[in-house]
């Protein structure tokens, strides 16, 4: 009897150390391939390769890797992924923790001010900024701090953090101080300040449709035709016609302020002077439709392609004055515009751009 328990018992222990050491190896396997995860994450992460450094990352904490650093590392790229929640999610966390030195906190809180800045929940953003030092330089948050002072309509502390964003990072911010300056103008009482706002924006973007189209209005408000009418020019001759809705609202000013043919004389010049713009070529194309020149809105079109190339607008208009079916099929393209900063496409045109927030940055396709 004691040598049958005394067998037994060995053949438990050996079973039980087995055990162990069969944990031990998996939690061992487990760890190096955490640790492989979180090398060729990282790895990836140099070389750009955001996608799957976040892939890795991911199977890293899986694999019991959980670090602030690499939950810091996945918020970063969730953000830059456009997973603003998930990312607000592990900053928010990481702070909830407690657990965060001083300087490492200072990021978080950066990384999660910049996540509701994307949001565009810049209230959110607000509570968590007030934690930060009043003295750090990071250029992002400043830039933040710009736009939480324009949320507010505080448009003067905006236009001084701008310029100390632009100062601090290289980057012009010449359109978002022309937006701040348009904004004063239009909270302005008088009309004289209003003008005096309106040709500052012009200082710092003399290419925004809005500060003429402005002006022109607070002219046309005072009696002054002739200055309204040289404002409305220098929308024509900077080639600021961005759609056809802007087409539409010219030829309407110049048939109550002046007259249709004086608007024609201009986009004939600008035609002649061979300019790139599409809007002068759409015109003059519908005017001789409308005058029964068809012969003429096509070879206008020819010769725009021919000189500029194939936009989607003007390949639209001439397929359908050429009653050409085969082109009509090719062209049947939804999106004219896209943006030039971040490649989104649209149907139609918006002066900022909903994907990277970027002001008349749209073109034709």
């Amino acid at each position: 009897m004691n040598a049958s328990f005394i067998i037994i018992s060995i053949i438990v222990f050996a079973l039980l150390i087995a055990a162990i050491w069969a944990f031990a190896k998996r939690k061992q396997v487990k760890a190096d391939a955490g640790r492989a995860c979180l090398v060729r994450g990282y790895y990836y992460l140099m070389n750009g390769r955001n996608a799957e450094a976040l892939a890795e990352l991911k199977q890293a904490t899986l694999d019991g890797h959980s670090s602030s650093e690499v939950y810091l590392i996945i918020a970063v790229l969730y953000r830059r992924k456009g997973e603003l929640l998930k990312a607000i999610h592990l900053n928010e966390g990481l702070l909830m923790k407690g657990e965060l030195e001083r300087p490492a906190m200072g990021i978080v809180l950066r990384e999660l001010v910049k996540c509701y800045r994307a949001a565009d929940t810049l209230s959110k953003a607000e509570d968590w900024l007030a934690q930060l030092p009043s003295n750090v330089q990071d250029h992002e948050i400043t830039l933040i701090r710009a736009d939480l002072c324009s949320y507010k309509n505080d448009h003067e502390s905006a236009i001084r953090k701008y310029k100390q964003y632009a100062k601090q990072s290289g980057k012009s911010t010449d359109k978002e101080i022309a937006r701040e300056y348009i904004d004063i103008a239009r909270l302005a009482g008088e009309r004289t300040q209003k003008v005096k706002a309106l040709k500052q924006a012009l200082k710092h973007d003399a290419d925004n449709i809005n500060v003429y189209r402005e002006l022109a209005e607070l002219y046309f408000s005072k009696g002054k035709t002739a200055q309204a009418m040289r404002s409305i020019a220098q929308i024509i001759e900077r080639d600021l016609i961005l759609c056809k809705e802007d087409l539409r609202q010219l030829a309407e000013l110049y048939f109550q302020h002046s007259s249709l043919d004086e608007l024609e004389q201009l986009m004939v010049a600008k035609v002649m002077s061979h300019s790139a713009a599409v809007a002068p070529y759409i015109y003059l194309a519908e005017s001789h439709v409308k005058k029964g020149h068809h012969e003429r809105a096509i070879k206008l079109l020819q010769d725009y392609i021919e000189e500029n190339g194939s936009k989607a607008v003007v390949l639209k208009h001439y397929a359908k004055l050429a009653n050409d079916s085969v082109l009509l099929k090719i062209v049947q393209i939804d999106e004219l515009y896209s943006c030039k900063v971040c490649g989104t496409k649209y149907k139609s045109y918006v002066y900022v751009c909903t994907k990277c927030g970027s002001l008349h940055s749209l073109d034709y396709i």
